[in-house]
């Protein structure tokens, strides 16, 4: 019973690390994508 336990804590930890890591590349890709939005206009007045 405690092997079975342990199997399904170290996949729930397991599914937690994706979870964790896959919401902080979202994260990364939608504010780095906001600050391009964000600085094109902005360079693009300042050119001409």
């Amino acid at each position: 019973m405690y092997s079975a336990f342990g199997l399904y804590l170290s996949a729930v930890g397991i599914a937690l690390v994706f979870a964790t890591l896959l919401a902080i590349g979202l994260l990364s890709e939608v504010t780095r994508r906001m600050f391009l939005k964000i600085e094109k206009p902005l360079d693009r007045k300042v050119k001409p």
